[in-house]
């Protein structure tokens, strides 16, 4: 797996949720809609081909 700028931005954005402990609460932190977090994150899984964190669908 190649490491540019889209994993570590990635990373970027699962360490911000993490730490705030919601996409939204992190979404703030670093400048995005908590869809976009929720998006950021899911290229992430897909890029690193693991499943990074326990996110349920809404309902």
């Amino acid at each position: 797996m190649l490491f540019d700028g889209r994993v570590i931005a990635g990373i970027t954005v699962f360490v911000a949720v993490a730490k705030a402990g919601s996409d939204v609460r992190a979404a703030s932190q670093v400048g995005l809609s908590a869809p976009g977090v929720g998006k950021a994150i899911a290229r992430l899984e897909d890029r690193t081909g693991m499943r990074l964190s326990g996110r349920t669908a809404a309902p």
